[in-house]
């Protein structure tokens, strides 16, 4: 009986020796080949480099949604020339600035021209970011700049590529972005401080006409005696710019001009006809009681 177990035993190891043997052989000459253990070890590192790579990826995609602002403005959008003078401001304030250092050298262009007081033309060169990515510091964040420009073309009458600018920074408090657009805006509208904007209608926009003008006083404008007062005083009581004793009485009943309107469904808004030939002074007037008394701009529609 022991004989046979035995016997047993010694065929079973004979038949693992020649199983094992093969894989063995093949093993040790794959381990000793030298192109196998480079393409082993490529394939591996290969294979970690994707891991981290995806790893980023999600690392990345986590802190933008979670712990990042983004702001981003077109360039159909009223604000977009805003910010991009804004950022011209930022670079100019001094040529040492973070920002100027940041932007390198690849700046764009936005030639600004200018009338004087004194009636001469001159232009002005603001240096804003181009196309692509910078980084600038402002109240003490860091502020990522992305600006991009398509092959896309606005619609309208203004055929321009679109492009957008994007603004991202670290936190979760809107109001950095909320104060960037207020100083875009006041940044922008003082340019104009003292001055006449004129516009005209292109298609379905409104576009700059000309350079804006000085503001020219009423007095300068002659009509007929008391037609100008008249008006100036009608435009007062509309807009809200009214002497103390009637801004006393409208306080006391609780009458508001825009309230009144807006309750009887009547649109806020006054219209006034000046008629006479040519050169009598209707444009003029008008440009004169725009800049003086209500400071707004000049629209000129054509019917």
């Amino acid at each position: 009986m022991d004989m046979l177990f035995s016997k047993q035993s010694h065929l079973a190891n004979v038949a693992d020796e020649s199983v094992s043997g093969p894989l063995s052989l093949l093993y040790s000459g794959l381990k000793e080949n030298p192109y196998f253990s480079a393409g082993a070890g490529l394939f591996g590192m290969g294979l970690g480099a994707a891991a981290v790579r995806r790893f980023a990826q999600l690392t990345q995609l986590l802190v933008r949604r979670n712990f990042t602002l983004t702001l981003e403005v077109a360039s159909h959008d009223t604000a977009y020339p805003w910010v991009l003078h804004w950022l011209s401001v930022m670079a100019h304030r001094s040529s040492n600035s973070r920002f100027a250092k940041a932007a390198g050298q690849h700046l764009a262009v936005q030639t600004n021209v200018i009338r004087t007081e004194g009636g001469r033309i001159r232009a002005q060169f603001d240096f804003i970011p181009s196309t692509g990515i910078h980084y600038f510091i402002h109240a003490k964040r860091i502020i990522r700049v992305e600006r991009v420009r398509s092959d896309q073309t606005l619609q309208g009458a203004s055929m321009a590529p679109f492009e957008s600018v994007t603004l991202t920074t670290f936190g979760r408090d809107a109001s950095i972005f909320q104060n960037i657009l207020k100083d875009a805006r006041e940044a922008a509208m003082s340019k104009h401080d003292g001055w006449t904007v004129i516009y005209k209608a292109v298609g379905p926009e409104w576009r700059q006409f000309g350079y804006p003008r000085p503001r020219r006083p009423i007095s300068s404008v002659v009509l007929h005696k008391g037609i100008s007062e008249a008006i100036v005083k009608d435009v007062k009581e509309f807009i809200g710019r009214l002497t103390f004793f009637v801004l006393t009485l409208k306080t006391l009943f609780k009458l508001d001009n825009q309230q009144w309107y807006t309750q009887r469904g009547i649109p806020y808004r006054r219209g006034y006809l000046l008629h006479g030939p040519p050169g009598c002074g209707k444009s003029s007037f008008i440009t004169a009681l725009a800049g003086n008394v209500a400071d707004i701009n000049f629209y000129n529609n054509k019917i």
